[in-house]
């Protein structure tokens, strides 16, 4: 994934498109890390402001993903945005957060790995309306009802309970 700065740095100013495909593979992405069904799509675009490289962009795939509430196996469609600054590695004024790169091409593969490892997986659910399982039965309550009383009453407020037993008679 390789861009190449030769075009870009004769049009200061001038936004260029570009767009690679890849793999999980090719990224050496471990499965346990990120499961990735299909291929890797990085589109962006990169200008060139006279002294720095702006390339920013979006990674997207389908994630296979397990739902945290119901633990039911998932495709989720994901999308993470980037933004990075390089510049030459010959510049004479070195920008702090800038990416140092030689030659003419930019190589952006270490840079969607890292993306791909760093983002925020945290949270899987399958809809966000996902009910979940039954906490005394364990019947997926997307798929059923169960007759299950899962009405969980916090045993802080447990004696508090009586009052209301008494309330009723």
């Amino acid at each position: 994934m390789r861009i190449n700065t030769g075009e870009t740095k004769m049009q200061v100013g001038v936004d260029q498109q570009f767009h690679f495909i890849t793999s999980a593979r090719q990224l050496d992405i471990d499965e346990k890390t990120i499961e990735i069904s299909d291929d890797i799509v990085v589109d962006g675009t990169i200008s060139y402001t006279g002294r720095l490289f702006q390339v920013s962009g979006n990674i997207s795939f389908h994630a296979e993903r397990v739902c945290d509430r119901c633990l039911v196996n998932y495709t989720e469609h994901m999308a993470i945005p980037f933004d990075e600054v390089y510049q030459e590695d010959t510049a004479e004024k070195k920008e702090e957060d800038a990416i140092e790169f030689e030659g003419t091409f930019i190589d952006l593969t270490m840079v969607v790995r890292e993306m791909l490892i760093m983002a925020d997986f945290s949270k899987a659910l399958c809809s966000e309306d996902c009910k979940g399982l039954c906490l005394k039965c364990g019947t997926n309550l997307n798929e059923q009802d169960c007759q299950c009383d899962r009405h969980i009453i916090d045993p802080r407020l447990a004696a508090l309970q009586s009052f209301f037993d008494n309330d009723k008679d």
